[in-house]
């Protein structure tokens, strides 16, 4: 299988996982690329969500993992750090 075509099944594989979490919330995945290696190399914005909404331990374990496998992918590097900003519904993965 190709690069181009496991990034491809990674990244339906995490909209996939994101689309499962709930009807209401509608969050997005932003592949920044190489260039924000230290800042933001994939970013999933969930919004500002009219009700409250936490991700548990078990789907913040899954999106870590999913977004790190992407990035992986992406970048052919390794050792992601997965950052939030729950308030505003943010999540991140950087080097």
């Amino acid at each position: 299988m190709t690069i181009r075509n496991n990034r491809l099944l990674n990244t339906i594989e995490l909209n996939n996982f994101l689309n499962s979490l709930d009807e209401e919330l509608k969050p997005t995945l932003h592949i920044n690329g190489h260039n924000h290696l230290n800042t933001s190399i994939l970013t999933v914005d969930f919004g500002s969500p009219l009700k409250t909404f936490r991700l548990s331990q078990d789907q913040m374990n899954i999106l870590s993992e999913l977004m790190k496998k992407l990035a992986k992918e992406i970048t052919n590097k390794d050792n992601f750090k997965l950052a939030s900003d729950p308030s505003n519904g943010i999540y991140w993965i950087y080097l």
